[in-house]
């Protein structure tokens, strides 16, 4: 299992953390350790880390931030089947 180390403490905003954990689960196929140090998901991210998650990933974050985020955009984003 190959690691994903970074340090999101300013580096990322919460949206683009969620984008980021979308991104993966579009276009990943093996599940990695993602260290996201200093990281927030959003209700969108939340779905796509727990994706990863089933799928065999490790994440390290610093969990789930709250409100401020659109639900139609995260009801119309599904993750693909693997």
């Amino acid at each position: 299992m190959e690691n994903i180390f970074w340090s999101a403490s300013g580096a990322l905003t919460t949206e683009s953390y969620s984008d980021m954990l979308m991104q993966i689960v579009d276009t990943s196929k093996n599940p990695l350790t993602l260290r996201g140090w200093g990281a927030k998901y959003n209700d969108c991210g939340a779905k796509a880390r727990a994706e990863l998650l089933r799928r065999g990933w490790t994440i390290t974050d610093e969990g789930e931030q709250d409100g401020g985020v659109d639900i139609d955009r995260c009801t119309k984003w599904n993750p693909p089947n693997p």
